[in-house]
């Protein structure tokens, strides 16, 4: 009996210790879990705080270490920053070579780049985890129970490994990865709301010089190759570069920075007044301030002899003369000065006109100011008859595209009738030319010409004058204009000598028709309805100025109808 109770007793001793031995061990591992636990949670933090601050740090890195795209000036003109094509006329020419603005060409190479560093430091990171991890024995030679037990110590180790360093490896690129799409974040808010404020402003500026420049009818026509256009190209202060997109857009609002760092204006009515300009068609250099004056181009055509220079002469020496009361002309470059000066000559001696020579014409610009009405920019252009001979070669002064009325010599001695009793009646006149008895056609090859070309005659005006009229009143045919030469009287006494087939079409094709009888050989007073002064004012009219109108008439914006 002793016996079995000795052997209880040892039994319950020994399960005693089994149970302390399992609790302590147990206790054990409770404690080295919750040590482990704590590791995990101080390193897991220290990583995911130094996550946070290297994520932070990363933008710096880019900008400071110049790891970023850079939007140059040669790759906008590239057409590699904005893929579209600038809005406007000089759209032909592309992008300027000027830097874009920040946000958001600049600001999305440089969110890039901190993308792609991000992504690198991340993996970076994690090959630290893999490469320095335990390694596995390489070439092991044994039975598989050697083989299990590397296995097994290779597998303890990754334990080990992975607890002791993968919390703070991990939370490091959670960290990192947390912060640095938290700055995308913010840029994109932010870069999406400067796009937008940059966007209105833009199209706000963009508008208001639009419209305030069409109401002021500010343009620029080139002295040399005719064109007009509203949006001149101007040359850079310090490398002369050639900047055609001068308005607000993605290479700034008010400034725009050229690919040398000079800072140019981005408004016409500003970089007109301070930067050389530049004809966006043909290159050359034009007048100061060309594209903020009010263009009024007298447009003069007619046949071969009609009487087109000697009415331009005395047209442009009557305005400079009729001024010096109450306003003045100014030629704005050397050719203007020398046909200006040579007009007043020719018209104070009394000399006939030579013949235009037939070659390319300029646009001779004039300064007009009239005191209490303002400026214009006067544009004389003589081209030669044989221009409007045909198509190809009307097709050569691209300015008849865009004024509003057309000023048609006639040459009454080319008309059958009257060339008749000319040569009858004045043989000492023999030697003034005569324009052609066809010269009614080079009318029909402009008019044909500009209705090809999309151009809406209905809304413009033609002056019909008739030139000559010196020799003309001193004939027997002259008729009613010897003694009135009113708008009416020009236009019967144009029917009466075989025009009516032109008087049908002139009224056919014009939605205003007006007439003028014109004697370009004597300086008349600008009242004297035969000056040439009363087609000059007309033609500014139309045009919309102020200047060079008859004092008791107030400058009207509608079209005034066709006499009958």
């Amino acid at each position: 009996m002793e016996d079995v109770v000795v052997a209880l007793l040892l039994l319950m001793i020994a399960l005693f210790l089994v149970v302390m031995v399992v609790w302590i061990i147990l206790a054990i591992l409770v404690r080295i879990l919750a040590l482990v636990v704590v590791y995990c949670a101080v390193t897991a933090v220290l990583g995911l705080v130094g996550g946070l601050l290297h994520g932070f740090v990363i933008p710096i890195r880019v900008l400071v270490q110049g790891r970023a795209q850079v939007a140059t000036p040669a790759r906008m003109a590239a057409g590699e920053i904005v893929k579209n094509a600038p809005r406007g006329e000089n759209a032909a020419h592309g992008w300027d070579r000027a830097w874009p603005v920040y946000v958001p060409y600049q600001a999305r190479f440089d969110r890039s780049a901190v993308s792609d560093l991000s992504v690198e430091r991340m993996r970076a990171a994690w090959a630290i985890f893999m490469s320095r991890g335990p390694k596995s024995a390489q070439g092991l030679v044994g039975d598989w129970k050697d083989t299990l037990r590397s296995v097994a110590i290779r597998a303890l180790l990754w334990l080990i490994w992975s607890v002791a360093v993968l919390p703070v490896i991990s939370c490091f690129i959670i960290g990192t990865a947390v912060s640095v799409l938290t700055w995308q974040g913010v840029m994109w808010v932010g870069q999406s709301m400067v796009a937008f404020v940059s966007a209105a402003v833009q199209t706000t500026i963009r508008w208001h010089e639009s419209r305030s420049r069409h109401r002021a009818h500010k343009s620029m026509i080139c002295s040399v190759c005719l064109r007009s256009t509203s949006a001149p190209a101007y040359q850079c202060t310090k490398c002369s570069t050639v900047h055609y997109v001068v308005q607000p857009g993605p290479q700034g609002l008010l400034h725009r920075m050229c690919e040398c760092g000079a800072k140019l204006p981005n408004t016409v009515s500003v970089a007109s007044r301070t930067l050389k300009v530049v004809c966006p068609y043909c290159g050359e250099v034009m007048p100061d301030e060309a594209g903020i004056r009010h263009v009024v181009v007298l447009p003069v055509i007619g046949a071969v002899a009609a009487g087109k220079t000697r009415f331009l002469r005395m047209s442009l020496v009557q305005v400079a003369d009729g001024l010096t009361s109450r306003g003045s002309m100014r030629a704005l470059d050397g050719e203007a000065e020398a046909f200006l000066e040579d007009s007043r000559d020719l018209v104070a001696a009394g000399r006939r006109t030579l013949k235009t020579p037939h070659v390319m014409p300029k646009a001779l610009p004039y300064r007009v100011t009239e005191d209490g009405r303002g400026s214009i920019e006067l544009n004389i252009i003589d081209a030669a008859g044989e221009f409007f001979g045909d198509w190809e070669t009307s097709n050569e002064l691209p300015f008849l595209e865009a004024v509003p009325a057309y000023v048609l010599l006639l040459d009454p001695l080319g008309l059958e009738d009257v060339q008749t009793e000319f040569v009858q009646s004045l043989p000492d006149n023999q030697g003034v030319e005569i324009a052609p008895s066809d010269q009614i056609n080079a009318y029909h090859t402009v008019m044909d010409r500009l209705r090809a070309q999309g151009v809406d005659l209905h809304k413009r005006s033609l002056l019909v004058v008739v030139s000559k009229v010196d020799i003309l009143r001193s004939l027997p045919c002259c008729g009613v204009l010897g003694e009135s030469v009113t708008s009416d009287a020009v236009r019967q006494w144009l029917a009466n000598n075989g025009m009516d087939a032109a008087l049908q079409s002139f009224r056919m094709d014009f939605g205003t028709v007006e007439y003028f009888a014109c004697d370009s050989m004597r300086q008349l007073p600008n009242e004297n309805p035969m000056s040439p002064w009363g087609v000059v004012s007309r033609v500014a009219a139309l045009n919309g100025a102020a200047v060079l109108q008859p004092e008791s008439v107030e400058m009207a914006t509608r079209p005034v109808g066709e006499e009958m």
